[in-house]
């Protein structure tokens, strides 16, 4: 019994290490409190699921190298066990399918940490400092860091050419980057189950900025149902996509936004 209410005290403590106070009671009540009760007798006796005694999160920015360090930030520690279970569990995937499944659900934790639904993100419009805080030190793990120098000089390529590249060369490169270097140091590749597209918005588009669209072919999609195939492929279109949304955060490089402007002002 005490081994079980620790888990769900620690699960308690990740739920509030997301969303601070949970907004509503949690109680717990053996199966044994039943025999011989009506449920409204039996839940009269249920005992409130006291939360673990923890340090308050810190609401501090972490600083953006924090990958370097070996322990977590406070706020990041509920969430910093499951995420390096999955980063394990990806890592030891013995067949494609499974590698392709086990990939969809860090992604899709990596993106949850910031962006479920009761989250500040989502609420406030608070900037995804957890989800981005997980990704860094997923970029910046000893297994990644080929991957890493390659996303590195892509945008530095980049950089240097900003000024002179048209929109279908660029299009291209950011192609290049997702599939030739992200991708394909996780054992994807083009013209299979994984359709990955770089968007580039019209003047008519609701959406005004540059992003990522990810699908599932069609027998893919269905085989994952069962595991949120949608929510998974807006996951990794979110991960993807930070790759050049957020680069300065990720220790990929400056934004093309910030160079400009520098080079404007020498």
């Amino acid at each position: 019994l005490q081994t079980t209410l620790k888990k769900w005290q620690e699960a308690r403590a990740r739920a509030e290490g997301r969303q601070e106070a949970l907004r509503f009671p949690v109680f717990w009540l053996a199966i044994s409190d039943f025999y011989g009760h009506t449920l409204t007798q039996a839940l009269e006796q249920a005992t409130p699921l006291e939360p673990l005694e923890t340090a308050p999160p810190q609401r501090t920015t972490p600083p953006s190298h924090w990958p370097q360090a070996q322990t977590p930030p406070q706020w990041l520690q509920p969430l910093f066990e499951d995420y390096l279970e999955l980063v394990n569990a990806f890592q030891s995937a013995p067949t494609p399918r499974t590698r392709l499944l086990a990939f969809l659900d860090l992604a899709y934790f990596i993106h949850q940490a910031s962006f479920h639904p009761d989250g500040d993100t989502m609420l406030y419009a608070a900037h995804p400092r957890a989800s981005l805080a997980l990704l860094c030190h997923y970029l910046h793990l000893p297994q990644n860091q080929k991957m890493l120098a390659e996303l590195r000089q892509t945008y530095r390529w980049l950089q240097t050419r900003s000024g002179s590249m048209g929109l279908l060369r660029f299009r291209d490169a950011i192609t290049h980057l997702l599939w030739d270097v992200f991708l394909r140091q996780h054992g994807f590749s083009r013209g299979g189950a994984l359709k990955v597209i770089f968007q580039i918005p019209d003047f008519q588009d609701k959406r005004s900025d540059y992003w990522v669209e990810v699908r599932f072919h069609y027998r893919s999609a269905y085989e994952l149902h069962g595991w949120r195939a949608r929510e998974k492929a807006e996951a990794l279109g979110w991960m993807l996509s930070s790759l050049f949304v957020y680069p300065e955060e990720l220790g990929l490089g400056t934004p093309l936004w910030k160079l400009q402007s520098r080079r404007k002002k020498k």
